[in-house]
């Protein structure tokens, strides 16, 4: 039984093919909201019980999102990150070192939120800034598959099957 159905983005354009619009990765609840985002579409904030939708942003993204708290995070299809305010969709911050890099899902670990990419690094930035803080290579090749955060650990599948656990940290530095 279906309890509610919402278009989260209309298709538009003159072939097929532009007006695709599909929504491949998995969505985010939390409390009452439901979180999404779709290819040649939108990221969006919906009520659980209704469908209602509360907030959308022009983004495509193929891979996903995740939240936390304050925000949501959005691996773009072009390769841009961008945090949105969770409650309003107001953007907070746009990371575009990372273009044309194929990214992951992201995830939010800690300080931090986390993307893995086409050559199997993983690249590290400030959840309230959105600068860079860390990247390492290794992971086994190219990550499609959603990273998982447990414990402010992420677990990175590569696509060639190598499974990594990843910590990050703040490193203190003393004057």
């Amino acid at each position: 039984m279906t309890r509610w159905e919402t278009p989260v983005s209309a298709p538009t354009g003159r072939t097929e093919l532009e007006r695709l619009v599909d929504i491949d990765a998995g969505v985010k609840v939390a409390d009452e909201d439901v979180f999404v985002a779709g290819f040649q579409g939108r990221a969006a904030m919906l009520a659980i019980d209704s469908g209602q939708i509360w907030w959308t942003r022009d983004v495509s993204s193929y891979r996903g999102v995740d939240i936390d708290t304050e925000a949501m995070y959005v691996a773009a299809a072009n390769g841009e990150l961008l945090a949105l305010r969770r409650r309003t969709g107001v953007e907070i911050w746009r990371q575009d070192t990372l273009k044309f890099r194929r990214l992951s899902a992201p995830v939010a670990v800690g300080d931090f939120v986390a993307v893995a990419d086409y050559e199997g690094y993983m690249h590290w930035f400030d959840k309230a800034s959105g600068a860079p803080v860390a990247r390492i290579g290794g992971v086994g090749g190219r990550v499609s598959n959603p990273l998982v955060a447990v414990d402010d650990v992420i677990y990175v599948i590569s696509d060639n099957g190598r499974i990594s656990a990843l910590r990050a940290t703040r490193s203190s530095t003393s004057n």
